[in-house]
Protein backbone atom coordinates (compact mmCIF):
# COMPACT_ATOMS: atom_id res chain seq x y z
CA UNK A 1 0.00 0.00 0.00
CA UNK A 2 1.47 3.16 -1.04
CA UNK A 3 1.33 6.26 1.91
CA UNK A 4 -1.15 8.30 -0.13
CA UNK A 5 -3.51 5.55 -0.03
CA UNK A 6 -2.53 4.93 3.60
CA UNK A 7 -3.13 8.90 3.99
CA UNK A 8 -6.32 8.82 2.58
CA UNK A 9 -7.43 5.74 4.10
CA UNK A 10 -7.02 7.42 7.69
CA UNK A 11 -8.68 10.36 6.62
CA UNK A 12 -11.67 8.55 5.68
CA UNK A 13 -11.40 7.03 8.47
CA UNK A 14 -11.46 9.97 10.79
CA UNK A 15 -14.02 11.31 8.96
CA UNK A 16 -16.24 8.90 9.55
CA UNK A 17 -16.01 8.64 13.13
CA UNK A 18 -16.50 12.50 13.49
CA UNK A 19 -19.82 11.87 11.68
CA UNK A 20 -20.57 8.58 13.50
CA UNK A 21 -19.97 10.77 17.00
CA UNK A 22 -21.88 13.60 15.98
CA UNK A 23 -25.22 11.59 15.18
CA UNK A 24 -25.97 11.17 18.92
CA UNK A 25 -27.70 13.22 21.14
CA UNK A 26 -27.22 14.48 24.83
CA UNK A 27 -29.90 13.24 27.40
CA UNK A 28 -30.88 14.12 30.97
CA UNK A 29 -32.64 11.85 32.79
CA UNK A 30 -33.36 9.92 29.23
CA UNK A 31 -35.08 13.18 27.78
CA UNK A 32 -33.04 14.20 24.58
CA UNK A 33 -31.78 17.75 24.58
CA UNK A 34 -32.63 18.92 21.42
CA UNK A 35 -36.28 20.21 21.35
CA UNK A 36 -38.10 22.93 22.34
CA UNK A 37 -38.42 24.22 25.90
CA UNK A 38 -42.17 23.44 25.71
CA UNK A 39 -41.36 20.33 24.60
CA UNK A 40 -38.75 19.77 27.42
CA UNK A 41 -40.82 20.70 30.16
CA UNK A 42 -43.71 18.91 28.86
CA UNK A 43 -41.26 15.56 29.74
CA UNK A 44 -39.66 17.07 32.79
CA UNK A 45 -43.01 17.60 34.24
CA UNK A 46 -43.22 13.62 33.56
CA UNK A 47 -40.49 12.99 35.39
CA UNK A 48 -41.93 14.73 38.85
CA UNK A 49 -39.23 17.80 37.91
CA UNK A 50 -41.83 21.10 38.31
CA UNK A 51 -41.08 24.77 37.09
CA UNK A 52 -40.44 27.02 39.59
CA UNK A 53 -42.59 29.93 38.55
CA UNK A 54 -41.16 32.10 41.09
CA UNK A 55 -37.92 31.90 40.47
CA UNK A 56 -38.28 31.54 36.55
CA UNK A 57 -39.94 34.98 36.72
CA UNK A 58 -36.85 36.78 38.34
CA UNK A 59 -34.71 34.89 35.54
CA UNK A 60 -33.55 36.27 31.91
CA UNK A 61 -35.61 35.09 28.85
CA UNK A 62 -33.96 32.08 28.05
CA UNK A 63 -33.79 30.57 31.34
CA UNK A 64 -36.02 28.57 33.21
CA UNK A 65 -35.53 26.59 37.38
CA UNK A 66 -37.20 23.85 37.98
CA UNK A 67 -37.15 21.63 41.48
CA UNK A 68 -37.25 18.03 41.98
CA UNK A 69 -35.55 14.39 42.79
CA UNK A 70 -32.63 14.30 40.23
CA UNK A 71 -30.55 10.84 41.18
CA UNK A 72 -32.75 10.18 44.35
CA UNK A 73 -31.30 14.02 45.32
CA UNK A 74 -33.87 17.10 45.72
CA UNK A 75 -32.49 19.84 43.05
CA UNK A 76 -32.76 22.78 41.20
CA UNK A 77 -32.44 22.57 37.33
CA UNK A 78 -31.74 25.11 34.79
CA UNK A 79 -32.76 24.62 31.42
CA UNK A 80 -31.32 27.28 28.92
CA UNK A 81 -32.54 28.39 25.52
CA UNK A 82 -32.53 31.12 22.91
CA UNK A 83 -34.85 33.72 22.97
CA UNK A 84 -35.11 33.37 19.08
CA UNK A 85 -35.49 28.91 18.76
CA UNK A 86 -36.42 28.16 22.18
CA UNK A 87 -34.27 24.95 21.20
CA UNK A 88 -32.98 23.86 24.86
CA UNK A 89 -28.88 23.65 24.40
CA UNK A 90 -28.03 23.25 28.15
CA UNK A 91 -29.20 21.96 31.44
CA UNK A 92 -27.05 22.87 34.80
CA UNK A 93 -28.04 20.71 38.25
CA UNK A 94 -27.87 22.19 41.16
CA UNK A 95 -27.94 19.56 44.36
CA UNK A 96 -30.16 21.79 47.32
CA UNK A 97 -28.57 21.06 50.80
CA UNK A 98 -31.29 21.24 53.69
Amino acid sequence: MTTKRFILLISCLFCFFALHAQSEHLTFMDIPIDGTITEFQTKLREKGIQLDKEESAQLPLGERMFRGLVGGEYCDVSVYYPKSSKKVYRVKVFRVIR
